[in-house]
């Protein structure tokens, strides 16, 4: 605390300060902002724009990070195909379509990240497209079918397939299969593995 005698020397100079007008204070607060605000401007606009460009780069890798997984339906029935492409695409998911083992592999590519194949199909089988599939890539197949017996199971997977659904199935257990297929092959065990061996021979009689 100061001493009570310096407070009468205190006072007359706080008297003595002279008292502005709001109008003055506004005038004098828009003289300093004009000449403040170039300045300011002048510092932030290069470091925004800075940021701007780092953050551009980042979505961008990002959106490379997050590129849709790409699914290859081979299946003969029309609805069963429609069904399916709904729940991928909802899930993100990129669905390409095709009717018949022939057409499937034309659309087969290095980008391909699973095949859903049907078993039974007009032409070409679904034991022979997946046979035929190996002999170029070590995607993952995963096997529709209606037949649910052990050896058909069997045979499925030995001509190549990685799992095996059978018909009729529920649209969740298709989900929960096919997301742990893609987390092998993009995950653990990598895409860029050597393809796999042949199938038995005796699937080719």
């Amino acid at each position: 605390m100061f001493p009570f005698d310096v407070v009468p020397d205190v006072v007359p100079e706080l008297e003595e300060l002279p008292v502005l007008s709001f109008e003055e204070v506004s005038d004098f607060l828009l003289v300093e902002l004009s000449v403040l605000l170039p300045e300011v401007l002048s510092v932030l606009l290069p470091a925004s724009v800075l940021l701007l460009a780092e953050l551009s780069v980042l979505f961008s890798g990002e959106e490379l990070d997050m590129k849709k997984e790409q699914v290859l339906l081979i299946e003969d029935d029309a609805d069963i195909r429609e069904g399916v492409r709904i729940l991928l695409e909802s899930e993100n998911y990129c669905v390409e379509e095709a009717e018949n083992g022939k057409s499937g592999l034309e659309l087969l590519s290095d980008e391909t990240d699973l095949v859903i194949l049907d078993i039974m199909m007009p032409g070409m089988s679904g034991l022979r497209t997946c046979e035929e599939i190996r002999k170029v890539s070590n995607v993952p197949v995963l096997f529709l079918t209606a037949k649910a017996q052990e050896s058909d199971k069997l045979i499925g997977l030995m001509a190549g397939g990685d799992d095996y659904l059978a018909k009729p199935f529920s649209y969740a257990e298709l989900l929960g299969r096919v997301k742990a297929l893609l987390r092998r092959y993009n995950i653990y065990r990598g895409r860029n593995n050597e393809v796999r061996e042949e199938a038995e021979p005796y699937l080719r009689r």
